[in-house]
This record gives C-alpha cells, structure tokens and sequence, in this order.
C-alpha cells in the first residue's frame, strides 16, 4: 500500500458526518476551515492529491481515509464509514477551488477544468487503497484480526475482557453503534420489561440477555441459533428492535425464508453482518398425498443446508450484484422468530437451536404500553452494559442453557421431525413406577395414531411390533427403554412409560390454552 506523504500532526478535524460523532460538551466540534490560500499546480495531480490527504484526512498522525473494494471509506471518530463517490468528488473541488496557482512570478486564481478533478480522485484512490482480502475487522498496518473489539461513538470496548479505550483509525471496523459507552448506566425499564414478559424466569431473561450479547460480537464458536417462539404482542419484535440498536444498523441483517434463497444474490447483505433475523416466521404446513404420498412441509433444503453452513462455521460464496462472488466466513448469529411451533424436519438444525417460549401476550391488554421502543431506547447503553455481561457470563460457561419453560416446546418442535417422537409424546408419557406396557398395545396404538394423522404409509416402515419398538429406542429421548421379563414370565413388558388417560390430556389442554394476563408494573 503505497500512501500520500505524511507531513506531522494536523490540526483535529471532523470530517464528512458529524452527526456520528462523539458528543464534545453536548454539541459536535465545528467543521474545520483553511485561514490562506495554498498554492497548487494542475500539471501535477498527484501533489495535489497528498496536499488534500493532508489537510482533509490525516488525524493524529494517522491516515483516515482507504479504498477498499472500489468504495471509499472515511473515519468519522467511531469507525469507518462509505463514502459517496460524488461526496468526494465535491470535497475535491472544493479543496482545489479554494487553492492558486503560480504564473510568472504571481499567485493568481486556480483555474481547472473536471478532468483536473478526475485526475487528483485516481491519485487520491491509487494512494490510500488496501487489499479487498484484508480481514473482516482487524488493525490495519499489521492485518491481525480484531474481532474482539465493539465500537461505541465515543469507545472501544473489549468484548470478552471490559477492557476500554478510545476509537482510532487503526481499527478497520466498519460498524458502530449510536449511543454513547458509559460503565455507570442502568436501565430499570429494561429489567422491568423482561419481569413482564417472562415473569419469575430468571433462567429465560438471562438466556435473552445472553443471547443479545452473543449477537453484539462476531463470535461464532456455539453454534447456536436463537428461536423465539410465542403469542403475538408477547415481546419478541420489541427484542429485535434492540438487538437492531445493540449491533448498530449496518450490522443487523433481516430477511425471510420465502426469498432469501432465491436468488443467486439474494443473500448479498448478510455479509459483513452480525445478526440475520427472521421474524413473523411462517412455515409450509404438512400435506397427504393420497395413502402413498406425504410432504412434510417446513424449510425447503437450501434453506436447511444455508443455516447448516452459517450456524456451522462453515465457508460460504455469496453472490453480489455487478460484482465478483465473495467468498469467506460470515459471522451472523440468526434469530428466528414465530407465533408457530416451526415445522422443521432437520434432526440436526433442530440440535442447534436454543428456545424462549413466549407466554405473555399483551395484545388487547389495557395495561399495554405502547412507547416501550421509545423508553428502552433511552436505556440502550445500560442495556449494552448488562448483555455484554451476560455474553461473558456465557463465555465462562461455554455453552447456551435452553430454559426450562421452552423444553416442552422444544420437544414438540424435535417431534414434528420425527413421527415416532410424535407419537410417544402424543400417546405416552414417562412413569418410574409403571410395570409398562406390551408391544403389541404399543403397536395396535401406533395403528390408530397413523389414521388419526393419515400416516397410514408408516405401517409400510413399521409393519410389526419388534420394528415399531427397535425404532422407539432409537429415540434419544427413549434411548433407555429396555424389555423385561418379570418373575420368570414369558411377557415382554417396557416399563417406565404408560399410556396418556383423559385427566393428562385435559391438564396439558388446560395448559396449552391458558392465557396468562400480564402484571401491570409501575411505568417509567
């Protein structure tokens, strides 16, 4: 990388956005301004193009603007931000509309022409390029990876220490979030809500928490995906809507299972995020085809195979619009999101997943509060404080713990895949102190289960009772089911489960049913 020649310690500047900006005092710093003119030469383009470097993007003795895949990218005291082609185009005519040039012994009025201003942008760009292969978020003189570090306006924060300090342009990061770091915020609203929207389940709010903060680094290595699952209004777009702010827009990726693999570039802005959400999710139901056919349904295979290889670590080509494919590791933690119990069919994809079960609706409630977006944003930095330190209790841990209130929905989730889960959990139920019952009752039940779901065409897989129960124990979940012969009896009995009766299935129904109404706290 060849750069324009550096000239010492400029003045401080601010640059192209100072919206972006750290606050100074309450109010962003004033734009900077040249006091006398400077003398340029139109023959010579690229002096012309060190004097602009110098006087518009060198800060603290370090370069602030780069090239980097046929954008240009500018430091705007958070991290490194596109920049318009025109924008510059325009800050170069500037510069050199301010400027003078030498004739005979005079300084006179610069005079150029638009080629001028061509030829000092091709100077400015071949001066200030870097490899489009430099890594994702690393420093950029040494190219090391520096994906531990979180960008704040006015901080670096390391991720998995704490460790501060302040932005510089030797990060290559291109994604910041809006608000302030501060080590002293709280947010009582925050920790209300999530009192509200999972009450007395400290195990789900500390899971949420976890896996918000997850989604604010680029860490990968769980390999987990985030599933929330529930009735409508019970919170979950509100917790999308912050982990939007806690990884910053440009960092958060949303989509949908009906295009995102539709198309060869359909997927292009995944790349560079931190989080891809899938909300409102609606999955192809089951269908029967005759007593031959059956269309499970749910994700299509690209879709299963895409989420397999992001979830996984794997490497991925991506193709791009009027560009070259990129290839390489994406870093996006995927949030899915439903009123549904999802019809996913991969044993595998489903072994990834961790779930939050959502309970509590508030639509229609009274005591809605309808500006809670507005009141959580307030609180974005304390929030950031309690997630990062829920990402580092998970760090410690080393792995996600699924909440006890979302197992039930998980194992009716890990069923749908499954027709024997199915059917154990619809028909049978675990009992230490159940003699158990005979194959055979298992196998007449299994018949009845297949015409109630129009499944006939599993009796073809399962004919006999020894394949039906050979496959039952084949279940994880039923894995430490055994035959036994009591008291010298020839009877083969499975004990440990019996047969579901009517006062189970109308406790489960009352359960599912139930509508619990949210407590009303004190409103902030």
């Amino acid at each position: 990388m060849t750069n324009p020649t550096r000239r010492g310690q400029k003045a401080d500047k601010v640059f192209i956005s100072p919206e972006l900006q750290p606050e100074v005092g309450g109010q962003a710093k004033p734009q900077y301004r040249r006091e006398q003119s400077f003398i340029l030469d139109r023959n010579d383009p690229n002096t012309t193009a060190q004097k602009f470097i110098d006087d518009r993007y060198w800060r603290d003795g370090h370069l602030c603007l780069y090239s980097k895949g046929d954008v240009f990218w500018q430091f705007n005291r958070s991290f490194y931000e596109e920049v318009e082609f025109n924008m510059l185009s325009a800050e170069v005519y500037d510069f050199m509309s301010g400027a003078k040039s030498r004739y005979r012994n005079s300084a006179i009025p610069m005079v150029f022409k638009p080629e001028d201003v061509s030829n000092v942008l091709k100077c400015i760009k071949a001066g200030v390029t870097i490899p489009s292969s430099l890594p994702h978020q690393c420093w950029i003189e040494s190219e090391q990876p520096a994906l531990e570090w979180f960008a704040f306006k006015n901080k670096l924060v390391n991720v998995r220490t704490g460790e501060t300090r302040d932005p510089t342009p030797e990060l290559w990061i291109t994604d910041a979030v809006d608000f302030n770091f501060d080590p002293a915020a709280q947010c009582p609203r925050w920790e209300q809500f999530l009192e509200e929207i999972h009450p007395k389940d400290p195990q789900a709010q500390n899971c949420i928490e976890e896996q918000l903060g997850y989604g604010m680094t680029y860490d990968m290595h769980f390999e987990k995906i985030a599933v929330w699952i529930g009735k409508p209004r019970a919170g979950k777009s509100t917790l999308l809507h912050v982990q939007k702010r806690l990884v910053g827009k440009r960092a958060f990726a949303p989509l949908g299972f009906h295009d995102w693999t539709r198309g060869e570039k359909s997927r292009e802005n995944i790349i560079g995020k931190k989080v891809a959400a899938f909300s409102d999710t609606r999955l192809r139901p089951p269908k029967k085809y005759g007593n031959t056919g059956y269309d499970p349904g749910g994700l299509d295979y690209s879709s299963i195979q895409t989420l397999l290889k992001i979830s996984g670590r794997d490497s991925e080509s991506v193709g791009r619009m009027d560009k070259k494919a990129w290839e390489g590791d994406l870093f996006c933690k995927i949030i899915i999101t439903s009123n549904e119990r999802l019809n996913i069919q991969d044993l595998v994809l489903l072994s990834r997943m961790i779930y939050v079960d959502f309970k509590q609706s508030w639509l229609d409630h009274p005591g809605k509060d309808h500006f809670i977006r507005e009141k959580l944003d307030r609180e974005l930095p304390g929030i950031a404080n309690r997630c990062l330190v829920a990402y580092r209790r998970l760090l410690a841990r080393g792995k996600f713990i699924q909440p006890p209130s979302a197992s039930h929905l998980a194992q009716q989730i890990a069923a749908q895949a499954n027709p024997l889960s199915a059917f154990m959990q619809e028909w049978w139920i675990r009992d230490q102190h159940s003699d158990g019952p005979l194959a055979a009752q298992v196998h007449n039940l299994f018949k009845v289960w297949c015409e109630d779901h129009e499944r006939s065409e599993l009796l073809k897989t399962y004919p006999r009772e020894q394949e039906l129960m050979k496959g039952i124990k084949a279940l994880p979940e039923f894995s430490w089911l055994k035959g036994v012969r009591r008291n010298g009896s020839t009877v083969v009995r499975y004990p440990g489960i019996r047969q579901r009766t009517k006062a189970d299935w109308k406790k489960e129904e009352a359960q599912e049913a139930e509508v619990v109404s949210p407590k009303v706290y004190r409103r902030f």
